[in-house]
């Protein structure tokens, strides 16, 4: 049996750009997350420190 590495060579190359881009993809999303959640930890103890207009 032939590997599918010498099979489909161009096939392969593609798969694995794809896979890189789609990790590339993810992990930005996943960095918008934790910067959004971040804020959203900043802006709730900030929040809670609001004494009100005085």
């Amino acid at each position: 049996m032939i590997p599918a590495k010498t099979r489909f060579p161009r096939r392969i190359t593609w798969v694995e750009r794809e896979n890189d881009r789609r990790h590339r993809v993810y992990d930005a999303k996943v960095e918008a997350w934790h910067r959004r959640h971040d804020e959203l930890i900043r802006l709730r103890i900030e929040a809670g420190g609001f004494l009100g207009c005085i």
